[in-house]
This record gives structure tokens, C-alpha cells and sequence, in this order.
């Protein structure tokens, strides 16, 4: 992998109505990846080490969380073994 890239989305409607009902990374040549997700008051509400996870919006106690803007962290390895780290933020919309 001489290029290896990613992509996380800006933003998701987990609504049932087929459209952006899920959260996920995209990335040419993942390995191993753990992605975490902050409410406004840097409590970890989500966190997960599976490459191929889909978020529906919903906490670590399995609730779903509300609408919102929240704060992500991704770091982890290509298969190439180079580190990647991202952060920012997902729009969270019901």
C-alpha cells in the first residue's frame, strides 16, 4: 500500500429510513483500528476495535444516545503497519 487513506463521515441519521442509517469508516488497507466517540462533556459514550463496526447511535450502556454533535478519535494501523490517528466530529441527527 503506497497510498493508504480513510474516510469518516461527517455525519449520520440512524432513522430507520434506509438512508445514513449507520456510522462507519471506510479505508483502503485497514488492520487494526479503535474508534471512540465523546459527548460535549468528554465522556466516552462508544468505542469499538472491530474494522468493520456499524454505529446506529447508541451508548455503551446500549441506549440510544440524542441528537447531537459528538467528538470521534481513530487511531490504529494500515496493513502496511503505518499508525494512523484522526479525530473530529459527527453529526449525530434523529
Amino acid at each position: 500500500i503506497s497510498n493508504p487513506n480513510i474516510y469518516v463521515p461527517s455525519a449520520f441519521s440512524p432513522n430507520m429510513d434506509g438512508i445514513n442509517d449507520d456510522f462507519f469508516v471506510e479505508g483502503f488497507g485497514l488492520g487494526d483500528l479503535t474508534f471512540s466517540v465523546f459527548n460535549q462533556y468528554g465522556q466516552k459514550v462508544y468505542e469499538t476495535d472491530q474494522t468493520d463496526f456499524r454505529w446506529m447511535g447508541d451508548g455503551l450502556n446500549g441506549r440510544l444516545l440524542p441528537e447531537g454533535v459528538y467528538v470521534f478519535r481513530l487511531s490504529g494501523f494500515f496493513r502496511n503497519e503505518q499508525y494512523f490517528e484522526r479525530s473530529g466530529s459527527i453529526s449525530l441527527i434523529r
